[in-house]
């Protein structure tokens, strides 16, 4: 009886699903890359020079996984009557668009196809982007200070809560900066006047619309991507300045508001992927997920590991190749799902949360821990109240939610690298936790609190004592995991590991010299001989300190 059915369902789908153009995408992965024109050893035929500059800083060699999808495999599928939308090299596959069951067929018959997978739509219930509330008299504490350098009007509240306008008095202003912006659209983000000098200036550098591929769409629809914008890029004196206003940027939209597909997260793979072979130093992204209406394609809350979701892995591989991802949090806080979305929960990111102006938490901003027991949210940031722009009348209003409170940090962080230019990103990630309020009792609702970026440059320049921390990276890791200590003084450490029965295998001393600076890095003995599998790691001071932590190996 099972078996009718199911040939049943499967007649009905082939003849009902293929007449709905929402419902014809697929992910068709490729077995391998052999036969490329391209080469590890010519990453300029693929990757900017800039993002070979930012691996090279960050001791990350360009591997085969950076390669482009091979040329050939993408022209037999075309062959087949396909419309190919995007690619991925990490994964090594592309989403296609179908008109017929007989194209998949096809496309599943080439010998270097792995397999496909539906990423029709399936409507997600519950996706971070925040149910705006607009105030349109955009009433807001307008003071500034006359030492600083700018006159930030109603945006002075929100950059003054991080200690920002000590970088941008500095001149740390985003300039000779990239970052990727990756939302729903860019609704006239091209005409509305508080963005005048980011387009005379020639400052984006770059557009893509990842769900249709054209870019003229983007400055028609998808209003949140240009409120999510002027938070770091508007200038306007005594009205609105960002938090990064002379970045430079890429305007990438994978969201799609009319309606809601699992592809989209396969877009936001597309769009990081391009940021980074752009050679984008800092990502921000409004967007989650959580479920979905076919209870089959539901994230559950298991799934908030960072290595489950193909975008919270993407995150991480922009991480781990020197891109510093800031992700929303979420707004979920006040549902039943209460906790942190996906990507949010990526590894070696800044997940964001949201607090009022006067640095208390919002009620509405996801919480954590991860799965695996990180913590998260990182870092906190202004997200109820803050001052946008809006992308319809074009003027200064306020609006809430973790989608604001995510770009005001990102602005921040890219002033705070081009600062610092010669720290890798993670040195930059833990100097802002160590400025942070919270830094020695990170919560599931605060992480590690709201950043001091001024404290953060000092920590970076070696001119203010820090805590001290120890934390091991990354803690998902395919060859080579590494104990990184961040402190000021001399330390005697022993270094446990064990598997998951309890069994020793690691056991050895390391001495901490404070002469060698405030930050090292030491590898863990033989993890990269380890199998697969999840390891605890234990690391004692000769002073009483402890810290503990899981580590998982593919």
């Amino acid at each position: 009886m099972k078996k009718i059915v199911f040939s049943f369902l499967f007649l009905f789908v082939a003849t009902n699903f293929f007449s709905q153009s929402s419902n014809t995408r697929y992910w068709i992965a490729f077995k391998d890359k052999n036969g490329s024109p391209y080469s590890v050893s010519t990453p300029l035929q693929f990757l900017s020079q800039r993002a070979i500059n930012r691996r090279a800083l960050h001791s990350f060699p360009v591997t085969t996984q950076d390669l482009p999808v091979n040329p050939s495999y993408v022209a037999q599928v075309r062959a087949t009557g396909a419309e190919v939308l995007n690619r991925s090299r990490w994964y090594n596959g592309v989403v296609v668009r179908i008109t017929s069951p007989a194209q998949l067929t096809a496309i599943n018959a080439l010998s270097f196809v792995q397999s496909s997978k539906s990423v029709a739509r399936i409507k997600p219930l519950r996706k971070t982007v925040p149910v705006e509330n607009n105030n349109s008299d955009g009433q807001k504490n307008s003071s500034t200070q006359s030492v600083d350098r700018f006159n930030y009007g109603q945006s002075y509240g929100q950059i003054h809560q991080l200690n920002g306008e000590c970088l941008h008095n500095q001149k740390y202003d985003g300039t000779g900066m990239q970052i990727a912006e990756i939302d729903d659209g860019f609704l006239n983000a091209s005409t509305i006047s508080i963005f005048d000098s980011l387009w005379t200036q020639h400052r984006v550098l770059g557009k893509h619309n990842f769900f249709t591929g054209d870019t003229t769409s983007l400055f028609t629809i998808g209003g949140h991507g240009t409120s999510v914008l002027s938070t770091m890029a508007a200038f306007k004196s005594g009205s609105m300045i960002g938090t990064a206003p002379y970045a430079k940027f890429y305007l990438l939209r994978s969201e799609v508001d009319s309606s809601e597909q699992i592809m989209e997260e396969y877009s936001w793979v597309a769009a990081i992927e391009y940021a980074d072979s752009a050679g984008a130093d800092v990502a921000t992204s409004s967007l989650g997920y959580t479920q979905f209406d076919d209870a089959t394609q539901n994230h559950t809350w298991a799934d908030l590991n960072g290595r489950t979701s193909v975008a919270s892995l993407s995150a991480t591989f922009a991480a781990r190749r020197g891109m510093i991802v800031c992700v929303a949090a979420g707004n979920e806080g006040g549902s039943t799902w209460q906790k942190i979305s996906i990507p949010s929960d990526a590894d070696s990111i800044l997940a964001v949360g949201a607090v009022d102006n006067t640095g208390a938490y919002a009620s509405f901003s996801s919480t954590g821990y991860s799965a695996d027991g990180r913590v998260k949210p990182d870092v906190m940031a202004q997200g109820q109240n803050s001052t946008i722009v809006s992308s319809g009348s074009g003027n200064v209003t306020t609006s809430s939610g973790t989608s604001f409170a995510t770009p005001i940090l990102a602005g921040m962080v890219t002033c705070l690298w081009q600062g610092n230019p010669t720290k890798t990103n993670m040195q930059v990630i833990s100097a802002i936790k160590q400025s942070a309020t919270k830094f020695l009792s990170p919560d599931s609702m605060m992480g590690y609190g709201i950043p001091d970026f001024c404290l953060a440059d000092q920590i970076l320049k070696g001119n203010a004592s820090v805590h001290t921390q120890i934390y091991v990276h990354p803690t998902f890791f395919e060859d080579q995991s590494s104990i990184y200590i961040i402190g000021s003084k001399d330390y005697n450490l022993t270094v446990e590991m064990y598997d998951i029965s309890g069994r020793l295998l690691v056991n050895v001393p390391i001495k901490i010299l404070k002469q060698n600076g405030y930050k090292q890095v030491i590898e863990i003995p033989n993890s990269n001989a380890l199998p697969s599998g999840m390891y605890l790691v234990k690391i004692t001071s000769d002073t009483g300190d402890r810290w503990v932590t899981k580590l998982i190996k593919s």
